[in-house]
């Protein structure tokens, strides 16, 4: 399993806001989709959900925007585990515009911090072993930034 995943995603006239752009709430939707992919791919999403009886949930984004996207588009969405904690983990994305030739365009760097939620009580576990390992084995992944033009700063 790579430390990161890349997904091609075309830009559709219904993600576009009233100004010809991507919509901000789309990029939340495509982090939180990718986040999920990438976890399940990795053993540590609904894998986990399952036996510890648990969410992962977000407890914040942060998302800078370098340029926009627009219809037509096709965006290359990365991410991958940045940092682990003891109840969670970060979680960086970067989103870029697939070009015909040369490097791939930066559009906007992210992070989400996401905890894991003992469904029972709503309150913060503590990450199993197990996939805590699952989680750390895959490394960290800034080398995947894809281009030059897209610096993720180490403190976010």
């Amino acid at each position: 399993m790579p430390p990161f995943l890349i997904k091609e995603i075309p830009v559709q006239s219904s993600m576009l806001d009233v100004n010809g752009h991507v919509n901000n709430i789309v990029y939340m939707n495509w982090m939180q989709d990718i986040a999920i992919e990438h976890a399940n791919m990795a053993g540590f999403g609904d894998e986990l959900n399952g036996k510890a009886s648990c969410n992962w949930v977000a407890k914040n984004h942060y998302i800078e925007y370098r340029q926009s996207a627009f219809a037509h588009d096709v965006i290359l969405a990365t991410t991958w585990i940045a940092a682990t904690r003891k109840v969670g983990c970060q979680r960086k994305y970067t989103f870029h515009r697939k070009v015909e030739q040369g490097l791939p365009i930066l559009l906007a760097h992210a992070e989400t911090h996401w905890v894991l939620v003992d469904r029972k009580n709503g309150r913060p576990k503590k990450i199993p072993a197990d996939a805590l390992q699952r989680i750390e084995s895959l490394g960290e992944a800034p080398a995947i930034s894809l281009a030059a033009n897209s610096p993720m700063e180490s403190n976010g």
